[in-house]
């Protein structure tokens, strides 16, 4: 179950496209691969006017970029600025990454726009203050067959793919530094002649890669406003025929001692048909009270007349609403 989408964006046609295209493909494939819905805007649509577009419609709790940026600016596929911020102008507030979890891999924009993506109401940042260099063995293709780019974008990646297995922002900080520096530590043992080059650079971007915002962010959590709609997707496995079931989502305060949930509100769907393999269900929701709350979700048959729910399938997360003024 999730609670929104993921957005990314890769370009292909700017400077040293190709090999940014290709590592961030990696990351991209994961996060299908854990079943998230992922919106991948890639090469020529990972432009501004389509991120923006996005962000609004999707609201996603997660967006991650690779692009070129400098201390205040993030650039898309053509290398205009997506967001410009810095401490003494803001021609292109980061307004639409409130109350997200953002990782820009570009370089220098942990300085000035990063602090100002936090300071608009970001979630939790993760970025550069440096130039973010890597060292290929050849131009352009999948740097994942590049025995030199291969750490470089292992190491990036690395904290997306964290993300994407429940840890939080700085849990997945520090699994991209101990990726760095595996990668150190690979090519210190290695008479390779590019290897004092890996070193050098590898060791430059670790020291670069910096934290901003709430360091417990985590995709396990939705941060909104209250009254704010959001929604909930339930992936269901079902290996028999078609089903027609009830389903209810409820957001509340689990019990762990007394295995009791305690529902605050709640969504019912009555007659859901659920096919044959793996399917999403869509709940539209509202944040209608203040707080830190539980999810259950549960397929089984709702009796309408008592207002009650038997389960013969569910699942409970906890902490994974925050609804703040």
């Amino acid at each position: 179950m999730t609670t929104g989408w993921i957005l990314d964006a890769r370009p292909l046609h700017c400077r040293y496209g190709e090999q940014m295209y290709y590592g961030l493909l990696h990351a991209v494939q994961y996060a299908q691969s854990k079943g998230y819905n992922i919106c991948d805007l890639a090469g020529s649509d990972a432009v501004k006017e389509k991120i923006y577009e996005k962000l609004d419609e999707l609201n996603p709790i997660f967006f991650f970029g690779m692009g070129h940026g400098n201390i205040d600016k993030f650039t898309d596929d053509k290398e205009w600025a997506v967001w410009w911020c810095g401490e003494k102008s803001c021609s292109l507030p980061p307004d639409n990454l409130r109350g997200r979890i953002v990782y820009l891999w570009s370089c220098l924009t942990a300085r000035q726009l990063g602090p100002k993506i936090i300071e608009h109401g970001g979630w939790s940042y993760a970025g550069f203050k440096e130039e973010w260099v890597w060292v290929p063995d050849r131009p352009g293709g999948d740097p994942y067959d590049d025995k030199y780019a291969k750490g470089f974008f292992e190491s990036g990646n690395e904290l997306i793919i964290a993300l994407l297995d429940k840890k939080t922002m700085q849990e997945a900080v520090q699994a991209s530094l101990d990726k760095y520096n595996e990668w150190i530590d690979y090519w210190k043992q290695s008479d390779d002649p590019g290897a004092s080059e890996c070193i050098k650079w590898l060791a430059w971007d670790r020291d670069a890669l910096t934290l901003l915002g709430d360091p417990f962010a985590s995709l396990m959590q939705l941060k909104i406003e209250q009254g704010a709609e959001f929604y909930t997707d339930v992936y269901l496995y079902n290996p028999n025929e078609e089903l027609e079931m009830d389903m209810i989502v409820a957001f509340g305060t689990y019990n762990k001692d007394t295995n009791v949930f305690t529902t605050v509100w709640k969504y019912v769907s009555q007659g859901v048909s659920i096919p044959h393999d793996m399917s999403t269900i869509r709940f539209t929701c509202t944040a209608e009270q203040k707080g830190t709350w539980d999810i259950y979700a549960a397929i089984g048959k709702y009796d309408q007349s008592t207002d009650s729910f038997t389960a013969t399938d569910f699942l409970i997360e906890e902490d994974v609403l925050i609804v703040t003024d």
